[in-house]
């Protein structure tokens, strides 16, 4: 009877522990039934202090690009595939001193690639052309996104910690390991460059105050941009645009400052399509341009 009494007892501390452990799913389920997410979100603030609440949002915020590292530093190889084997001739001409602006600005399919071919040159030199470090640096261009965008939302939201928590979906798309391909082949910095210079341009219009300092910031992002890739010609039309709806919202002694942006804008953007096109040919293997409006 002793024994059949101690493993009753035993049986029941057990089935009491698996209740409590399924206490807590239930009880969170219970909450989301009744009171959505926002009950959830209340309930959680409740119980959590506020030390501990901001460090959970922190870790939430920088766990997606410490992830993103790890997956560069576990599957990046040193081997040059697809479009980084263009940059073998390239860097035979810097070795040699053959390296001209042409080179450099020539097409590669549609695209000018001017920037991104600079940026890959400085960094194969330093390092023997060891594309992992091109990974890296995609990955750092990807943190400098992160941080625009976080600039934008800032403006926007705030700083408190509901706005913090709005953000944290942001940073988890940013770092989204299904971009695979573009995080392991250090080409596709161009698109991590392209993507980065158009936010730039975009926020340094947006907080400009006249001709100051971040104007010629966002005109050079603007132009940084262009020759980056093919879409960046796109960041001189929405630019204007944005400048436009900034001369509106503006008092009248301040607008004829905004009438000066617009015009210098244009001019540069005029001279960027100019110069993006002079000499321009259609790709053999690749779209046309005009083959939205076909």
């Amino acid at each position: 009877m002793v024994g059949i009494k101690s493993i009753f007892n035993r049986t029941s501390r057990e089935i009491n522990a698996l209740g409590g452990l399924l206490g807590l799913p239930n009880r969170i389920f219970q909450i989301l039934k009744q009171e959505g997410m926002t009950g959830l979100v209340f309930h959680i603030k409740d119980r959590l202090g506020a030390r501990v609440r901001l460090l959970i949002i922190i870790l939430l915020i920088i766990l997606p690009p410490l992830l993103a590292l790890l997956f560069i530093k576990t599957y990046a190889v040193n081997v040059s595939v697809g479009d980084d084997l263009m940059f073998v001739p390239l860097f035979d001409k810097v070795y040699t001193g053959d390296l001209s602006f042409a080179d450099l600005f020539a097409q590669h399919n549609e695209h000018r690639i001017f920037f991104p071919r600079l940026a890959m040159l400085t960094l194969g030199t330093i390092t023997h052309h060891n594309s992992v470090v091109g990974c890296y640096f995609s990955w750092f261009l990807l943190c400098l996104i992160g941080f625009v965008l976080f600039l934008f939302h800032r403006r926007t939201f705030g700083t408190g910690q509901t706005a913090l928590v709005t953000f944290i979906p942001v940073v988890w798309l940013i770092f989204n390991l299904r971009q695979s391909t573009n995080l392991l082949l250090s080409l596709h910095i161009t698109f991590f460059m392209l993507i980065l210079f158009f936010l730039l341009a975009i926020y340094l219009l947006t907080t400009s105050r006249g001709l100051r300092w971040r104007f010629p910031l966002a005109v050079a992002s603007g132009v940084v941009c262009t020759f980056s890739m093919a879409n960046g010609l796109l960041v001189w039309p929405i630019g204007l645009i944005l400048i436009l709806w900034l001369y509106r919202s503006q008092p009248k002694e301040l607008r004829h400052l905004y009438l000066k942006m617009g015009c210098i804008w244009c001019l540069v953007g005029i001279v960027a399509f100019i110069s993006y096109f002079m000499d321009f040919h259609d790709p053999q293997q690749q779209a046309k341009m005009n083959f939205l409006i076909r």
